[in-house]
């Protein structure tokens, strides 16, 4: 018996931020940036686990899906001939789901001769147009000729009648919304059933039977169900030497708690050695609802530190305290069965406080509130995936800002990511490669800088906070 095991590698290079301001931005004259980093890296490492949490189940729900075996509408054939058929042309009926770009690339119609071979291929160039485009249940049908020797070619496209099979776990309306007397796009239900398996929950398959009525379809869910809860507990070293080196982590999830196939996510983090003088808690809660090809979610995050700094002739508490809240759109507006294209936007509320002996700290001490806009390619490659992002960040002068840079910034960002598994000496490997940069004109709030020592950059670097305004 082979025992498989996954690996995961861990490459410096993809990691290694490279500064390229001139100095990195510091936090305050008389103290030192890494003493009130906690509140900040909070924030950060928050921003990147909701990140993570949105994308993984997105991912998951593309590579688990169940390769669906429709079977395509075979087109009509006549039996292969050279002779010229008796017709004098040809005329097409019930197609308006082609642009008249695409039906100029069918074959041309010869002028003296038709042949029963270039029928077939008519017939099958227009099946051909309809399966590339999504709507594999449309029909070529052949009309007899009529009073002028014409042949018919009439086209039904296909329709959703119904949709069966849904429940609280599976929720039709919110999967697949204003489907049924449409049009059927293997797409659109590729789309909906995506957003069905990005519950942990769900292992959900459809099929395409036919309908009661002339070119409508029956969409019949599937769904092998599990617990809909999940709860894990972790402990790692992730932690600050400040506050504590090790953190207990606890994350759970319920899945549909509305019975809208939506999920709720709760997670927080605490040193395990927490005391009145020198703790750091943070915890965070995600929510998100599908409908059809968007996703909305919400989130909000909380945080608090403290620490006891021993100075050469006293000691002095610092503490503080930061937030964040949030609410996502993601639109799916382009996919087929190896890529998805996604638009999302959001809107965020970040606040960050700083004490020194219970003074706030002003010039440590932020408000920002911005809007971003993102594009992600998602690409299906064998045993693995591929995404490309690009995004671009607006602070906006809204709420209560605290300094001036918190208001007025435009930040660019990019990143490309390849998760891959391998197998050698029948073992099974993942490896996973990130790229990121940001640039930005303007000097950004610490809390909207890239953090060239933080653990998720350079492994073993998080006992210091050191960010840029731009770099990669």
């Amino acid at each position: 018996m082979i025992r498989k095991f996954t690996t995961i590698f861990i490459f410096l290079i993809p990691y290694i931020s490279f500064t390229v301001s001139a100095s990195p931005v510091s936090l305050n004259e008389n103290l030192s940036p890494s003493v009130v980093s906690e509140g900040i890296n909070n924030l950060q490492n928050s921003e990147r686990e909701i990140n993570k949490l949105i994308e993984q189940r997105r991912h998951q729900a593309i590579l688990n899906r169940s390769e669906q075996n429709s079977a395509k509408k075979s087109s009509p054939t006549l039996v292969e001939s050279k002779r010229c058929l008796p017709i004098s042309g040809i005329y097409m009926q019930g197609i308006s789901l082609l642009s008249t770009s695409d039906l100029k690339t069918l074959s041309a119609i010869p002028s003296d001769c038709i042949t029963s071979s270039y029928i077939n291929r008519l017939a099958s160039e227009i099946t051909n147009l309809y399966i590339q485009k999504g709507y594999v249940t449309a029909r070529v049908k052949l009309i007899p000729p009529d009073y002028d020797k014409k042949l018919g070619i009439s086209v039904i496209e296909g329709f959703v009648e119904d949709i069966q099979g849904g429940d609280r776990w599976v929720n039709s309306q919110t999967l697949f919304p204003d489907l049924k007397n449409k049009s059927l796009n293997i797409h659109q239900l590729d789309q909906g059933l995506d957003q069905a398996n990005r519950l942990q929950s769900n292992r959900t398959t459809l099929d395409i039977l036919p309908g009661t009525v002339n070119g409508g379809s029956i969409i019949l869910l599937s769904n092998k169900h599990s617990a809909p809860w999940k709860v894990s507990v972790t402990t790692d070293n992730y932690g600050q030497k400040s506050t504590g080196k090790w953190m207990g982590r606890l994350n759970t999830s319920f899945d549909s708690p509305l019975g809208l196939s939506d999920f709720i996510s709760f997670s927080g983090s605490s040193t395990l050695n927490t005391s009145k003088k020198k703790y750091n808690h943070s915890y965070i809660l995600l929510y998100s609802l599908p409908y059809g090809e968007m996703t909305f979610s919400g989130f909000y995050v909380d945080s608090q530190y403290r620490n006891k700094m021993h100075l050469q002739v006293r000691s002095i508490n610092i503490r503080g305290n930061a937030e964040q809240t949030g609410m996502r759109a993601d639109w799916a507006f382009h996919r087929n069965q190896k890529q998805i294209d996604t638009l999302s936007t959001q809107v965020i509320y970040k606040k960050g406080n700083n004490y020194l002996n219970d003074e706030k700290l002003i010039t440590n001490s932020e408000t920002v509130s911005l809007v971003s806009l993102s594009v992600n390619h998602l690409q299906v490659i064998p045993t693995g995936v591929f995404t490309f992002y690009i995004g671009i960040d607006k602070g906006m002068p809204w709420f209560d800002v605290q300094t001036v840079m918190d208001k007025d910034f435009i930040k660019g960002q990019m990143s490309l990511n390849l998760k891959k598994r391998l197998t050698l000496f029948k073992s099974s490997y993942f490896f996973y490669s990130k790229f990121y940069t940001q640039y930005s004109r303007n000097r950004l709030p610490a809390m909207e800088c890239i953090d060239i020592s933080d653990k998720n950059n350079i492994r073993g670097f998080n006992e210091s906070f050191l960010c840029s305004d731009n770099g990669w």
